[in-house]
């Protein structure tokens, strides 16, 4: 039987916290080894209690410096941001500081808890609000400098690969859209990863945030 999933809470708003206890307590497949509204703590804790993912409150005042501090201190940690707000630029920052995934406070109960899943597993998910206006089309602004450019170093495939990973989809969602297998996916995965020089998705996200391939209009 696999190991349950590690889960160390930590939000500032006694209701939210007590809430998000109590539907995590109804899954038999997370542990909850802790939870705190105490940014000053979560560090400590983190390194105690070794969680497999901490939940973090996206409106904590320090959730910048807490990302930064846990990626430095405890980088096996991965990192599920819980947003008030679905908000695009702090998505990316969050993102590119070292968070493995973001999602808002309105989702279902079901997609929380896949989110959890999937992060623990290193994979980033996003909220669909989320990923809509960070991807929400990738290399469809017309051709340009970028465009030419990602095309250049892709291959067609790659190119629809790439859509479809920005927007947070696991390797079996991606395989699904496009009808290929898994492991073809996860082929085309590290052919990308090679070109670009990066080494997960979320690297691979944040460059082609940066590089102007998605428009977040």
């Amino acid at each position: 039987m696999a190991q349950p999933t590690k889960v160390l809470l930590v939000d500032r708003h006694n209701l939210t916290r007590e809430g998000l206890l109590k539907i995590l307590a109804t899954e038999t497949d997370f542990e909850l080894v802790g939870a705190t509204s105490d940014e000053h703590e979560v560090v400590d804790l983190a390194a105690a209690l070794r969680p497999n993912v901490l939940i973090l409150d996206g409106t904590l005042p320090g959730a910048v410096s807490l990302i930064q501090q846990l990626v430095e201190r405890e980088p096996a940690v991965k990192i599920l941001v819980l947003a008030l707000d679905c908000d695009v630029p702090q998505a990316v920052n969050l993102l590119s500081l070292g968070a493995t995934s973001y999602i808002c406070k309105h989702s279902t109960p079901k997609d929380f808890f896949n989110a959890i899943r999937h992060t623990n597993r290193g994979e980033t998910i996003l909220s669909p609000k989320t990923a809509r206006g960070v991807v929400d089309q990738l290399m469809h602004t017309g051709p340009g400098p970028a465009g030419d450019e990602l095309h250049d170093l892709l291959t067609e495939r790659e190119v629809e690969v790439l859509e479809l990973l920005c927007q947070g989809l696991t390797d079996k969602d991606i395989g699904q859209r496009l009808h290929i297998s898994p492991r073809t996916v996860n082929g085309h995965l590290g052919h990308i990863y090679s070109k670009f020089n990066v080494h997960s998705r979320t690297e691979m996200m944040v460059l082609a945030l940066e590089k102007g391939w998605v428009n977040w209009e």
